[in-house]
């Protein structure tokens, strides 16, 4: 009985630990992701934006699932559209339709594409116009991105920088804790050792 108590508890406990080391293997592992397309489209219309994957995905059909959101740039709880979607590796295209949504878009007016997928996150920014009007769009100031391997470059050696400040603050500290150890060992102790010697 008790022998086929141990086989059981193990083959659980061997089914259990297997499944969680090859669960790594069946994610996916998106390095990173951009998204690039046309900044200023027109007020009620379907325009497509691209947004390029790296990475590989083992899950079935080499898919990631990745969250879309649309929200105006100066309110970011103001969505307009949102929803999940499966993107191969590689260029995949997104349709955005500017005449769906919870809230209508409004022309002249920052909005964020943000697609996620855990970590990974990618913005595009876009503001839709109104060409009857005349007036011509804002211009969108874009940031350079930066890739997730440079980000880890740039936070180490700033982790680093502060390492070497912080050994530069322990020492300082170290020499003013053996100056004052000094200073009592020539005030307190050397006196009184001084006065049972002679």
């Amino acid at each position: 009985m008790k022998i086929l108590l141990t086989i059981l508890i193990s083959v659980v406990f061997f089914s259990l630990s297997s499944s969680s080391f090859l669960q790594n293997s069946a994610f996916a592992q998106m390095e990173s992701m951009r998204i690039s397309g046309y900044q200023y489209p027109e007020i009620n219309s379907v325009f497509n934006v691209n947004v390029v994957v790296d990475g590989i995905s083992r899950a079935s059909g080499g898919l990631f699932d990745v969250q879309l959101t649309i929200y105006q740039k100066d309110k970011p709880t103001w969505v307009v559209q949102e929803g999940v979607r499966d993107m191969y590796s590689g260029p995949n295209t997104v349709k955005i339709d500017l005449k769906e949504g919870k809230n209508p878009f409004i022309a002249g007016v920052p909005y964020i594409l943000e697609v996620q997928h855990t970590y990974i996150v990618a913005e595009f920014e876009f503001v839709p116009v109104d060409k009857s009007s005349g007036v011509p769009p804002p211009t969108i100031e874009t940031m350079p991105s930066v890739s997730p391997l440079e980000q880890l470059v740039n936070e180490n050696k700033e982790l680093k920088k502060q390492l070497q400040d912080k050994d530069a603050i322990i020492m300082e500290q170290i020499k003013v804790i053996q100056n004052l150890a000094s200073m009592i060992k020539n005030t307190i102790f050397v006196p009184i050792l001084n006065y049972f010697t002679i």
